[in-house]
C-alpha cells in the first residue's frame, strides 16, 4: 500500500520537478511503450545541468517524503547504451526515515558529442516493498546542439529512390479499368494542396482532442490504399500471365494481403518494419492514382507545397527546444513516412525518417517525364529528374550533417536544380512549349489499360490468319512453266 502523504521530487540547482503526489505519478516520468522496434519517442521530462560552477559534475537530488517512516531500496542506471556513466551501481538500502534523499551524479565531459551528452535514467524504488519505476532524460547542457544526421538516413534515401524508380514507371491502372472507359488516374492541381493542408490541420486538431482519432483516420486511408495497390497488382498479373483464373480470386488475394499490415499494427503493436511496408503500398497507390498532365501542372502543385514546408520547418525545427514536435509530426505521418532506427539516437529522435511528400512530389515529375519519354523516344529528362532526386537528397543530407540547427526542406534540393537544367535543355532542343504544356500524345493517360489485352489478342489472331494464309498458299497446285513457253517467245 502506497504511503499516505508520499511526495517525490527531483531537484537541481534552479529547478524542482514534481514526480509523485496525491497517489498520482507524473506522466512525464513514465516511459510507457519504449519498444526497440517502434519509432515512437516517449515524452519524458528533460533535466538539464544548470550549475556552471560544478566542474561539469551534474548532481540531481531525488527527494522522497512521507507522513510516516519508511524503508527504501533503490537502484539508478542509464538504460541507453552510450558513454553517459552514472556514479551509482547496484541496489542500495536506506534505513527507516520520514525523508530520504538520493543523489544521482554524473561527470559531464568537456567535449560533448551525440553519444555522451545525455542519458535515459531509470530509478527503481522499493518503498516498504511497494515498487515504482521513474524515468527521465538527463542532459549535460541545454546549449549543446546535437547533430540530427545519422547514416540510417542514407539507407532510407537509397531505398526510397529505388522504389520511386520502379513505381513511377508503371502508371497503368488495371483494377479500375473498364473496356469502354479511359481512366488512368486523377489529374491533380492546387486544389489537392488545399485539401492536404485542411486534412493536416484537422489531424493536428484531433491529436489534441483525442489521441486515437487521427490514428484511425490515417489507418483507414492506408488500409484502402494498401488494398487498391495489391488488387491492382493482382489484376495486372491476371491480364498478362494468369488470365484463365477467375477475377474474384484476385480480389480476395488483394483484400487479404492488404489487411495483413493493418491487422499487424492494431494487434501486435506498431513497428518501423510494418510502417515501411504500409508506406511502400501507399506510395505505390499514389503513383498509380495521381497524375500531372503537363510540367505546368507539376509547378502548380509543387510551389505551394514548397512554401508550406519551408514555413513548417521554420516553425518546428528552428530551435532544438521545439524538437519534441518532431515526434508529433512523426505520429501524424506514421503511415506516410519511411523510417529506419538510428544507429545512435538522441532525445526526441529515435529513428531517421522522410515523409511521403519528399518522394511523392519529385516522383510525380519523374512519372511525367517517363510518359513524355515514351512519346518522344528520349529519356534525357527522366534521367535528369531521377538523378536530381537522388543527388538532391544526398545534398540535403550533407547540409543536415554540416548544419543541424536549421532544418531545410528537401524539396529545395530535389526539384529546383533538376527543373532549371531540364528547362535549359528544353530550350536548346526546341521542346520547351511541348514539355511545359504537355502537348504530346500521352499513351498512359489516353489508352485504356485493357487495350493491351485486346492488342495481344488481335496480334495473336493476326498471326493465326497469316499462318493460315501461308498454309493455304503452300497447298495451291504447281503450274508447269512449259505450258507458257509460247508466251515467252512472243
Amino acid at each position: 500500500m502506497i504511503l499516505s502523504g508520499l511526495v517525490i521530487t527531483l531537484n537541481t540547482l534552479t529547478q524542482n520537478y514534481l514526480i509523485f503526489k496525491d497517489q498520482i505519478l507524473n506522466p512525464e516520468f513514465q516511459i510507457g511503450n519504449y519498444d526497440v522496434n517502434s519509432c515512437g519517442v516517449p515524452q519524458l521530462q528533460q533535466v538539464y545541468n544548470d550549475n556552471p560552477k560544478s566542474n561539469n559534475l551534474f548532481i540531481q537530488e531525488l527527494v522522497i517524503r512521507a507522513n510516516q517512516q519508511f524503508k527504501l531500496e533503490y537502484s539508478v542506471e542509464n538504460i541507453i547504451d552510450n558513454d553517459f556513466a552514472l556514479n551509482q551501481s547496484g541496489m542500495i538500502n536506506l534505513t527507516l526515515s520520514n525523508e530520504q534523499v538520493i543523489y544521482i551524479t554524473h561527470e559531464c565531459p568537456e567535449d560533448l558529442e551525440n553519444y555522451n551528452f545525455w542519458g535515459l535514467i531509470r530509478v527503481d524504488l522499493s518503498i516498504n516493498d511497494e515498487s515504482m519505476k521513474i524515468y527521465y532524460e538527463s542532459i549535460c547542457s541545454k546549449q549543446y546542439e546535437p547533430k540530427k544526421f545519422d547514416f540510417s538516413y542514407l539507407i532510407i534515401v537509397i531505398s526510397g529512390v529505388l522504389f520511386v524508380f520502379l513505381t513511377s514507371r508503371f502508371g497503368h491502372i488495371a483494377s479500375l479499368q473498364k473496356a469502354n472507359k479511359k481512366f488512368q488516374g486523377v489529374l491533380i492541381n492546387y486544389w489537392y494542396f488545399i485539401v492536404f493542408i485542411f486534412t493536416l490541420f484537422a489531424l493536428v486538431g484531433f491529436s489534441y482532442i483525442n489521441v486515437d482519432v487521427e490514428v484511425y483516420i490515417l489507418a483507414c486511408i492506408s488500409y484502402l490504399s494498401n488494398i487498391f495497390f495489391l488488387i491492382d497488382t493482382c489484376c495486372f498479373l491476371k491480364i498478362h500471365y494468369w488470365n484463365h483464373l477467375q477475377d474474384i480470386l484476385f480480389y480476395i488475394i488483394g483484400w487479404f494481403l492488404g489487411s495483413i499490415p493493418m491487422i499487424t499494427f492494431f494487434v501486435f503493436g506498431f513497428s518501423w518494419i510494418v510502417n515501411d511496408v504500409i508506406f511502400v503500398l501507399n506510395l505505390g497507390t499514389f503513383f498509380k492514382l495521381f497524375k500531372v498532365k503537363s510540367f505546368k501542372d507539376c509547378i502548380t502543385i509543387y510551389v505551394p507545397f514548397l512554401l508550406f514546408y519551408c514555413l513548417l520547418n521554420y516553425a518546428v525545427y528552428l530551435k532544438w527546444e521545439y524538437g519534441y514536435k518532431v515526434s508529433l509530426i512523426l505520429n501524424l505521418t506514421q503511415f506516410f513516412s519511411l523510417q529506419a532506427p538510428m544507429f545512435n539516437y538522441i532525445p526526441t529522435r529515435k529513428c531517421a525518417f522522410i515523409e511521403i511528400n519528399t518522394l511523392f512530389l519529385p516522383g510525380l515529375m519523374i512519372a511525367y517525364t517517363v510518359r513524355y519519354a515514351k512519346a518522344s523516344q528520349s529519356y534525357v529528362y527522366f534521367i535528369i529528374y531521377f538523378l536530381g532526386l537522388f543527388l538532391g537528397l544526398i545534398g540535403w543530407l550533407s547540409i543536415t550533417f554540416l548544419n543541424s540547427k536549421y532544418q531545410i526542406t528537401s524539396l529545395l534540393f530535389t526539384v529546383i536544380p533538376s527543373s532549371i537544367l531540364a528547362a535549359i535543355l528544353c530550350y536548346y532542343r526546341n521542346e520547351l512549349s511541348v514539355f511545359y504544356k504537355g502537348q504530346f500524345y500521352d499513351q498512359i493517360l489516353e489508352d485504356p489499360f485493357v487495350a493491351s489485352k485486346s492488342i495481344k489478342a488481335s496480334q495473336q489472331t493476326n498471326t493465326e490468319l497469316i499462318n493460315q494464309s501461308n498454309q493455304s498458299n503452300q497447298e495451291l497446285p504447281v503450274i508447269n512453266p512449259a505450258l507458257f513457253s509460247g508466251l515467252y517467245e512472243l
